[in-house]
């Protein structure tokens, strides 16, 4: 009885080993120039996006959007910085005088396996829920409409040598002229690392 029960200790130990290092090998990591992101490795986005409150029927598309952060260690990364350029109204707005992100830095953190990855943007670690301020001109009246989501999903997915984020339409954000579930986000950016080094997941 002895024996077996040694026997059954060593299983159990093998077995939870392997479980262990399983899921150690599943862990989403950044990779830069194929090699595991080290801990806050710079990288810049750029896109085209656009800021929807459904409730005021009124939307921002700005042609160009420019983010800094970092990436790493492992799946963790930033957002600290966003610009927006060329901002006009699609519809509701007669002009646009100003498009924030708010409540930055923005903590996300990047789970999946290829190809279907995503980004989490939380508020883990920042003065509120991550979101956007747009400041318009409707009916002669300045508005300002701020959407944020505590937690929000961005599809990711591997480029040549970058990384794609599409936002996820279905990311329903709160707005405070609009109200619960007014704010959608659509558009996508390309995530590079900076230093012409390559930027993937895995």
């Amino acid at each position: 009885m002895k024996k077996l029960h040694i026997l059954g200790l060593a299983l159990v130990a093998m077995f939870a080993f392997a479980a262990v290092a399983a899921g150690s090998a599943s862990a989403t990591e950044w990779l830069v120039s194929g090699a595991a992101a080290p801990a806050g490795s710079a990288t810049t986005s750029t896109g085209s996006i656009e800021l929807e409150d459904m409730t005021l029927g009124a939307s921002v598309k700005c042609t160009t959007t420019t983010d800094e952060g970092t990436v790493g260690a492992g799946a963790a990364d930033t957002v600290t910085k966003v610009t927006f350029a060329g901002c006009t109204s699609p519809k509701g707005c007669t002009s646009v005088d100003n498009v924030e992100a708010i409540h930055l830095p923005w903590t996300t953190t990047a789970s999946g396996t290829a190809p279907s990855f995503k980004d989490t943007i939380s508020e883990k670690g920042t003065g509120g829920a991550p979101g956007y301020l747009i400041e318009c001109v409707s009916a002669g009246l300045l508005l300002d409409d701020s959407c944020t989501k505590a937690t929000a999903n961005v599809e990711v997915k591997n480029l040549t040598s970058s990384v794609e984020a599409l936002f996820n339409t279905e990311e329903e954000a709160k707005c405070s002229l609009g109200g619960e579930k007014a704010g959608l986000v659509h558009g996508s950016e390309v995530i590079s690392a900076t230093g012409g080094l390559t930027l993937a997941l895995n």
